[in-house]
């Protein structure tokens, strides 16, 4: 659930609550899928577009676990300029780092990941294509690779 806190002009400052469900396809970093548990997240989320050509969005979260996973806290950061109307290209930067008592088994961690990619719009959608890096972290997976998405409007 997401809730609008503040809205002026071009900025704009929400707060968002999630409930993790166990699954295949949890994100904790240095885990195999699936060996996450119950969980959930609270995120502030703050944006500002400077023009119709131009933005900035800031996301800090803590997620906790209900297994002896650590906790995590996240930043994620995105600058985003538009050239021509049906061009975005994006700079983004993903960080976690794990939080809390550390049990045996399990390691703290941080993962610092930057994307850089452009995206242009169709008529029926755009594709997305970029690449990531992770140009930081500890006891977490060192990262490069090539980004295609598709994105739909419904």
């Amino acid at each position: 659930m997401r809730y609008a806190a503040w809205r002026r002009g071009g900025g704009v400052v929400s707060v968002q609550g999630v409930l993790l469900l166990p699954g295949e396809a949890e994100n904790i970093a240095d885990l195999p899928l699936g060996e996450g548990g119950l969980g959930g997240e609270l995120r502030v989320l703050a944006g500002y577009s400077t023009s119709q050509t131009s933005f900035f969005d800031a996301q800090l979260a803590y997620r906790w676990r209900e297994t002896p996973d650590p906790d995590e806290v996240r930043l994620d950061l995105t600058a985003g300029w538009r050239p021509r109307p049906q061009l975005l290209l994006m700079a983004q930067s993903f960080s976690t780092w794990s939080t809390g008592d550390i049990v045996p088994g399990r390691r703290e961690f941080a993962q610092h990941k930057l994307q850089i990619s452009a995206a242009w719009e169709f008529e029926s959608g755009t594709l997305q294509a970029g690449l990531i890096a992770t140009p930081a972290g500890r006891n977490a997976i060192a990262e490069e690779a090539i980004l295609v998405s598709w994105w739909r409007r419904f």
